[in-house]
Formats: C-alpha cells, structure tokens, sequence
C-alpha cells in the first residue's frame, strides 16, 4: 500500500508536465499548418539534374 503513496504524486506530476507541455506547443504556435508542410512534401517535384549531376554520377567510378 505504501507504493501508491509514491506512484500517485509521480503520476500527477508526469499529467501535469504532459499537459503543460501540450499547453506551451499550442500558444507557441507549434501546431499551425501540419496538413501544409506534410503535402508540400509530398507533391514539391524538384527539376531533374543535368546530365554528369546527380547521386548517379560518380557510380561505377573508384577512387
């Protein structure tokens, strides 16, 4: 029985810092356009590099 007397507080403490932390992230504005940056991900094409560019460039060469 002597355990809850531990565990309770330690468990109000770690709600209370989950919940202060979830509080800080919404007024700092931490959760403003997630849907936007996940499909700006997902849809941004890049120009295709020139020919003797890219990652493929040097494969097959040794140094």
């Amino acid at each position: 029985m002597g355990i809850v007397y531990v565990l309770l507080p330690a468990s109000l403490l770690l709600a209370t810092l989950g919940v202060a932390a979830f509080v800080w992230a919404a007024r700092s504005r931490q959760f403003d356009g997630v849907e936007v940056s996940g499909a700006k991900l997902l849809f941004e094409r890049d120009e295709a590099p020139a020919a003797g560019e890219g990652r493929d460039a040097n494969r097959g060469k040794q140094s």
